[in-house]
């Protein structure tokens, strides 16, 4: 359901845009490209969220004085704010109860997980800022950064206060859609704190002029389609391995050159990557905390292998990094990049799952 609901988005917005310049349509294939790497990234209580948002936030945008340009780049960032979630297990986005402090850490890793994603996005660079910054708060408190106030780009402060309307008008593990006057009230709190005073503002205005709670998720259309949605429908649409690999950043020629241009090949390395990533992300932790970076240097050297010899080249020049401080016993460059190093082999193992699972069912 949100796989249709994004290529139906994506299909309406190239359409309108398709007789513009080539750098629009450059940028619709961009688009296209990105989200097919996140359409798998399972959220049962956020069906449509990313479209829900998007659409609020060309709303504000446009009672905040926006070009018809830059409310439809508001609807892609809104469209988009998400994309880094595709780095999270499906286990912790979807968990009903309190989160670990290590769980929190890992939802906390998504927003600069999606800017990594959609900053080689050129054609639109602004892309790249709802999805960085739309958890900062206008206090200061908020991550990945914790800037505040006018420091945070007006875009995301725009997502920030859509993402948290959906949040309240949509069902969750942790409740159903909650009523107008509590939303209103919860607004009314963040302003100045959570929120940007005057977005939040235009956010109030609309949900007072929606006297019928039009503006949420309708949780009863939600199930009927739940029961009516057949698994294999939804396999069939499924993009292709090599195709949902390289919208996550893979770069599978290369994969294929190790194995002699045998898929079957390629496919069974893959298998064993993902079979091994618990495996390496242990030694590797269990040597950092130890700060012993001989055992440091002799993981990360085999993770470096085991990364281009998939196609992960990303993972691959990082754990090259990594293996020449350890090397040089460069203790202040590992300490600042392993946690980037134990995301990235998280996001490459969830890209194969997302471009294997519906195969090998």
């Amino acid at each position: 359901h949100l796989q249709t609901d994004l290529k139906e988005e994506v299909t309406r917005i190239t359409e309108r845009m398709r007789r513009e310049h080539d750098r629009n349509e450059r940028l619709s294939l961009q688009i296209v490209q990105t989200l097919a790497g996140t359409i798998d990234a399972k959220d049962s209580y956020t069906r449509g969220h990313s479209s829900r948002v998007a659409e609020y936030a060309q709303k504000i945008a446009a009672r905040a004085g926006y070009s018809p340009r830059m409310q439809e780049e508001m609807y892609m960032m809104g469209l988009l704010h998400d994309v880094g979630k595709i780095g999270v297990p499906d286990t912790v986005i979807n968990k009903p109860s309190r989160l670990t402090a290590e769980e929190y850490e890992l939802i906390k890793m998504h927003p600069s997980v999606g800017f990594e994603i959609l900053k080689n996005i050129t054609e639109m660079p602004k892309l790249a800022i709802g999805a960085r910054w739309h958890h900062e708060r206008y206090d200061g408190t908020g991550y990945p950064d914790g800037i505040a106030g006018t420091e945070i780009p007006e875009e995301a402060r725009i997502i920030a206060i859509a993402d948290a309307y959906d949040a309240m008008s949509s069902r969750r593990s942790y409740h159903e859609v909650l009523p107008q006057k509590y939303i209103i009230s919860e607004l009314e709190k963040g302003k100045g704190t959570q929120f940007d005073p005057d977005f939040a503002d235009i956010m109030l205005s609309m949900i007072r002029d929606d006297r019928q709670y039009t503006m949420r998720e309708h949780t009863e259309t939600v199930k009927q389609e739940e029961q009516s949605i057949n698994r294999a429908d939804l396999d069939g649409k499924i993009f292709s391995i090599f195709t949902m690999l390289e919208a996550g950043g893979f770069h599978t020629a290369h994969g294929m050159k190790f194995c002699m241009d045998d898929p079957e090949m390629y496919v069974d390395l893959l298998g064993e990557f993902v079979n091994s990533a618990k495996s390496r992300v242990d030694k590797l932790r269990t040597a950092f905390q130890a700060e012993d970076w001989t055992q440091y240097r002799i993981a990360v050297h085999s993770l470096k292998s085991a990364a281009k010899t998939i196609g992960a080249d990303r993972l691959g020049q990082l754990s090259e990094a990594l293996e020449k401080a350890a090397a040089e016993g460069q203790a202040d460059y590992i300490h600042t990049h392993h946690r980037e190093l134990i995301g990235s082999i998280r996001i490459a193992e969830n890209s194969i799952l997302t471009a294997l699972g519906p195969h090998d069912e």
